[in-house]
Parts: C-alpha cells; structure tokens; sequence
C-alpha cells in the first residue's frame, strides 16, 4: 500500500528544485519530527512536521514512516515518489520569505537588545556557546575580541574570513555551536551590511563542508545568504519595526530549538545586531552585551 504524505507549504526553494523535471533526491538524515533530503545538484530541502516555514522547507500536515536514510526520490506529475511513498507538493500553497527593510532601524531599541541578551543569561544554556564552561565559549569569546569587535570601526572582511574556521564544526550537537553561532551572526550581519556601505561577509562552502557535516554546512550557508526561516526572520524583522514584543516573542521560540542550536542563533544575531547599532549610531553595545555573555 501506498503511504500519501500531504503537505500544507513548501517554500520556494524547495519548490523551485523539486518541480525541476529532473528533480533526484536522497534523504541524509531521519529525525523524529523530520528529514532532510539532498537533492543531485547539492541543494538541501528540509521535511518537518512542525509548522515554522522557510524557502528551503516543506511542511507535512501527515506523520510519515517508511522514510529511510538513503531513500531515493524522483518526481512525478507535480509531486515525489519513492517506492511505495508519494509526498503530495503540487497543489500546496508556495512560501515566500518576508522582506526586510535594511533601513528601518530605530536607535531606541538597542535596549531590547540588551533584554535580550538578558533573557539568555537565565535560560538553561547548557553546553551551548555561551556556557563558560565549554571550549565553544573560549573560541567564541576569542573570536569577538579578535575579530568581530574590529566590525565597528572597519569591514574586517579578510579578518573574519580568516578566523571564522576556528567555530566552524565546534561543540556538540547535530549542528555544532560554533556553526549556529555563525549563521545567526552573518544572517543579521549580511541583512544590514549594505545599508552601513559594507560589503556581506560569505564564508566559502567549500571551506565550510571540509570542517563539519554536509547539513550543518548548507543550513550555515542558507543564513549566511539570508535565506531564512520565519523564526529567525522575525527576530531580526523585529528590529526593523522596533516591535519589542516580537523580538521577545521570536526569541523565546527560537531559543528553544534543538538542545543548544536556538540559543546559538540568537547569541550570533544578538551580538550582530549590537556591532549594528554600534556602526550607525556610535554606540558601546556591543562591549556590554559581550560582558553579559562573559566574552569579554
């Protein structure tokens, strides 16, 4: 018998890749809630259970079994097949990622930011980035002083480019402190940079796959291009429309994601942010919150 998997979105991305007439997929990896595929042209496309939509992802609104890592999967009339598995993607409603405004920042919610940071120090932050008692939190730590404490008075391009493989696959989980961290960072750095007159900083993916695994590495990549998932997307929208009950609201829920990955992205977009304000309006922020998070 056949297992027919509704689906209620798909973003763009992955709509783009899937309804390619020689769309091929294998799925890498297999989790409780989802899975993730990697398509013949090295594109990643993530299944989940869960409602939070991005451009990469597609939204199940059934429970699927007889998925299996290293399944294959092909296209066939609008949807994907394998076997005895048929995933219904043609008629499901297109996500498309929401605009933000790189202009729009309000010199007055810096101090949400500061809240912000607040709210992590009292969180469970166990064997994440900001537990001093990890290596993660040392490198990070390093990496701020070095590096992206230079972010305020000069682009650094070169500098970060050179010293970021020093996070890159460090700590524990499927996508490693050191990853996340950076993502969250380059996703809210790169979404301002061209309003500061900088240029984006995009790490190079080969670089990028040689230190951690293929899906930490793609994830990294997406945040680092700015394609992002609603969650992170209205943290950093938040700002932009200095709404300081989203930007509490977002980081609540994304800092519950996975074990560490959520508090992670939220410490990268936090001290992202803060290098932000601290170019445009010569402010300290980024000092303080780098001593709330004991990196300084």
């Amino acid at each position: 018998m056949t297992l027919e998997l509704q689906t209620t979105s798909i973003g763009s991305l992955a709509a783009e890749a899937i309804r390619s007439p020689d769309f091929q997929g294998i799925v890498t990896n297999i989790f409780t809630n989802s899975f993730y595929l990697k398509t013949m042209k090295s594109d990643i496309i993530f299944f989940t259970r869960n409602t939070t939509r991005s451009p990469i992802t597609v939204n199940l609104a059934t429970n699927y079994s007889k998925i299996h890592p290293f399944q294959q999967f092909t296209s066939k009339a609008g949807n994907i097949e394998s076997g005895d598995v048929l995933i219904h993607i043609k008629d499901a409603k297109i996500f498309h990622q929401q605009s933000i405004n790189p202009h729009q920042l309000n010199p007055q919610f810096a101090r949400i930011l500061e809240i912000g940071s607040f709210i992590l120090e009292i969180i469970d932050i166990s064997n994440s980035g900001l537990d001093t008692n990890t290596l993660t939190h040392e490198r990070i730590s390093n990496f701020i002083q070095s590096t992206i404490l230079l972010l305020r008075i000069k682009s650094a391009h070169d500098e970060f480019c050179e010293r970021a493989p020093t996070l890159i696959g460090l700590g524990s989980g499927f996508t490693p402190s050191g990853d996340d961290f950076l993502g969250g960072f380059l996703a809210a750095y790169n979404t301002f940079a061209t309003s500061l007159r900088r240029p984006q900083i995009v790490l190079s993916f080969d670089s990028l796959e040689t230190k951690t695994n293929w899906i930490s590495a793609k994830l990294l990549d997406c945040m680092q291009m700015r394609i992002l998932d609603e969650e992170v997307t209205q943290l950093i929208r938040s700002v932009t429309c200095a709404d300081e009950n989203q930007f509490i609201f977002s980081l609540e829920a994304l800092a519950s994601r996975g074990h560490t990955s959520g508090i992670d992205i939220v410490a990268g977009v936090i001290i992202a942010l803060s290098v932000i304000f601290d170019v445009k309006y010569g402010t300290n922020l980024t000092t303080k919150i780098a001593e709330q998070f004991s990196m300084l």
